[in-house]
């Protein structure tokens, strides 16, 4: 039970993790894209 406890707080945390990196780099593109079309 606790090692399921433990295994989903990093499952969480890696998902967490990724949306951030994901949501920095749709960012990026949405800047880039506004500079090209202004």
């Amino acid at each position: 039970m606790v090692r399921y406890a433990i295994e989903w707080r990093t499952l969480r945390f890696m998902f967490l993790f990724v949306a951030i990196i994901s949501d920095k780099n749709l960012n990026q593109q949405s800047a880039v894209t506004h500079r090209l079309y202004y």
